[in-house]
């Protein structure tokens, strides 16, 4: 991955859902309390919603997609500063068409279909190895957006900036977090 600063392995990686009373990280639940009261009485936000002055200290964790649902298809329309510094650049890409492993690309598959059956947040922990040999576990949640108010169009995805490192030297576990 282009200017990744850990390197995955993505065959050593996996999510876990969690329930929204589970999430810990103060600003997933932020994020979640934002969009429930920018969508008001509707069932689902729209990207309309969002005002980017609003949420400027989440900006460097979020993911703004844009989703196809028959055939599953998303495209990341806006990738946060440190996402990309975290896993490389793929702003304006096609999940499908980014070099992801088999396994990665079935986890993100799963997260991207139940959040278009559910039309509801979905959230989790990410466990992963990576190539400097450290664990690496991190909560995000994934909301949906849509432009008709009923078919979930899009998301948003933010992931937490409090990442837990095992495994390497002190120093470089520093790094990790405050890069994450």
């Amino acid at each position: 991955m282009r200017n990744a600063i850990t390197w995955v392995d993505e065959t050593d990686i996996t999510d876990r859902l969690i329930g929204q009373g589970e999430v810990t990280s103060g600003m997933i639940q932020r994020m979640a309390a934002y969009l429930t009261r920018k969508r008001g009485e509707r069932a689902i936000a729209s990207r309309a919603d969002i005002d980017p002055t609003e949420i400027r200290e989440f900006l460097p964790y979020v993911v703004l997609v844009d989703i196809e649902s028959d055939p599953l298809r998303v495209y990341y329309r806006l990738v946060g500063t440190r996402i990309a510094e975290f896993y490389g650049e793929f702003t304006g890409t096609w999940m499908h068409d980014r070099p992801i492993s088999d396994a990665y690309r079935q986890i993100a598959e799963n997260i991207y279909r139940a959040l278009v059956e559910t039309k509801a947040p979905v959230y989790g922990v990410t466990e992963m190895r990576t190539r400097s040999d450290a664990m690496v576990s991190y909560e995000w949640g994934y909301f949906p957006l849509s432009n008709d108010g009923v078919n979930v169009t899009g998301g948003l995805e933010i992931e937490s900036p409090d990442r837990r490192v095992v495994g390497v030297a002190p120093a470089l576990a520093d790094t990790f977090m405050r890069r994450g």
